[in-house]
């Protein structure tokens, strides 16, 4: 998880430094895309999943993202996500460049990791947020994990992603999933004592 946190931020860091150099165009975005795909699979590593069970539980969380997936799939009707997490990155790309954009926009100064990954549209931004939402269940269950057995965790994560405000997130353009996702997981490395990689996510969740 910690690797995958890391990925996002250099990846969206990068689409940043395209737009500082003026140079945020669809050719840079597929070039640092495709390098940092290339990066990915090369690290990609086989996981053991082992024999989870409590199917039902695990039934729960796949049909709750069932639904927020069509949810997902609809249009954006996300007052903030309308206001400023679409237009911001939208009128950046169009001028290929990240500059401050004021009037009604002035969130256009304030730090932009996830909103950064929206250049790519309405639906895959929505798509993005859905998955944060996922990867934050998933840290909830490692999180609890630490004091409970594993029908006792996985119910925590079922808790978590069918409470309604998840659900609303999960379908929206919003950052609050990313923001979760990278609190939650700080949290987890620090009771695990991995004090240097938690001060890591911590540091990209205050660039959200």
């Amino acid at each position: 998880m910690f690797t995958l946190a890391v990925f996002i931020g250099i990846y969206s860091y990068a689409l940043a430094i395209l737009g500082w150099l003026g140079r945020l165009g669809w050719g840079e975005i597929w070039g640092v895309t495709t390098v940092m795909l290339m990066v990915g699979l090369f690290h990609l590593r086989k996981f053991a999943v082992g024999q989870i069970g409590h199917i039902g539980l695990i039934g729960l969380i796949i049909a709750q993202a069932g639904v927020n997936l069509v949810g997902a799939m609809g249009p954006e009707r996300g007052f903030d996500a309308l206001w400023y997490h679409l237009p911001i990155p939208k009128i950046w790309l169009e001028a290929h460049k990240i500059f401050f954009i004021g009037g009604n926009l002035y969130y256009s100064a304030m730090p932009k990791l996830v909103d950064m990954l929206y250049v790519w549209g309405e639906t895959p931004a929505k798509l993005m947020h859905l998955v944060f939402g996922l990867l934050s269940t998933a840290v909830t269950y490692k999180l609890a994990r630490k004091w409970l057995e594993q029908k006792w965790a996985l119910l925590a994560a079922v808790i978590f992603y069918s409470n309604l405000v998840v659900g609303w997130q999960s379908i929206t353009a919003y950052i609050d999933l990313g923001r979760t996702f990278f609190e939650v997981l700080a949290f987890y490395l620090l009771v695990n004592k991995k004090i240097y990689k938690s001060a890591i996510v911590i540091g990209l969740a205050l660039n959200l």
